[in-house]
């Protein structure tokens, strides 16, 4: 691909060994006030069936930076969190969004009928918004691996390195280098976040730090733009940032980072 925006149809690859640790979709709309109401979530919890299980009353933490963490005193309101029996699928409902995650991605396909199947429980519930505020979809890549952080040349192409690139002295390493920068493309915003974070460093609440330095990509592409609620209509527009957040990440990586995870290319 010559660039992540130029509409080139960018062929999926399946990786056995993905290095997505987290993705999330969140749509934001006007308040509804019973939507705190127990009876109003068992209704909604109903809907769900059985795929989210386990239903925790808790405290909202909002989406920060790459390495920021609130202030441990902060209240952001309530939330409540429905889980997978394997906690790896979580639905996130209060009063002003609705949100979905996952750390065990397989495709696109299986991610937007899930976030349909969230979005359509909305109405049934009586808790389906009139209009939305905000669409936004993010995607969490990670390297790990000290072989893969020193291999980023052969990994990544050479416009995402910036000084990342430098050849460092024999028993030298680069800590910290994160780059970011935000565009617009045909209505939609794409925030990105990339590069190198020392050990132990906070990605996102829920994400466990590691031990190591890592290299990480973080794509959020939203719209900003009020639109009428429609479960369809609002997937749809999920399915146009997250086709997005994949050129970037395809124009990001070269054949070899695909190998590496077991792309077939």
């Amino acid at each position: 691909m010559s660039s992540p925006f130029t509409n080139e149809a960018a062929v999926e690859v399946p990786l056995a060994r993905a290095p997505l640790v987290k993705v999330l979709v969140q749509l934001r709309f006007p308040t509804i006030a019973k939507i705190d109401s127990i009876d109003a979530i068992a209704a909604f919890q109903e809907q769900m069936g059985a795929s989210y299980p386990i239903l925790r009353q808790e405290q909202h933490v909002p989406l920060l930076p790459v390495g920021v963490v609130p202030p441990p005193a902060q209240v952001f309101g309530t939330v409540w969190r429905m889980t997978s029996a394997d906690g790896t699928w979580m639905v996130v409902l209060a009063r002003d969004f609705v949100a979905m995650e996952t750390s065990a991605y397989s495709s696109r396909a299986d991610f937007l009928q899930r976030w349909g199947e969230v979005l359509g429980a909305l109405s049934p519930a009586g808790l389906a918004p009139a209009v939305f505020d905000r669409l936004g979809i993010r995607y969490i890549d990670r390297l790990a691996e000290e072989e893969l952080v020193n291999d980023l040349a052969q990994l990544v192409r050479p416009e995402m390195l910036g000084i990342t690139n430098v050849d460092m002295p024999t028993g030298s390493s680069m800590l910290v280098n994160v780059t970011q920068t935000q565009f617009r493309i045909d209505g939609l915003q794409l925030n990105a976040s990339w590069g190198i974070l020392p050990a132990k460093t906070i990605i996102l609440q829920g994400v466990d730090p590691v031990e190591t330095r890592s290299w990480i990509l973080d794509v959020d592409v939203f719209k900003e733009e009020q639109g009428t609620f429609d479960a369809a209509s609002v997937v749809a527009l999920t399915s146009e940032a997250a086709k997005r957040a994949h050129e970037f990440f395809r124009w990001t990586v070269t054949e070899e980072f695909l190998r590496r995870h077991g792309g077939d290319v």
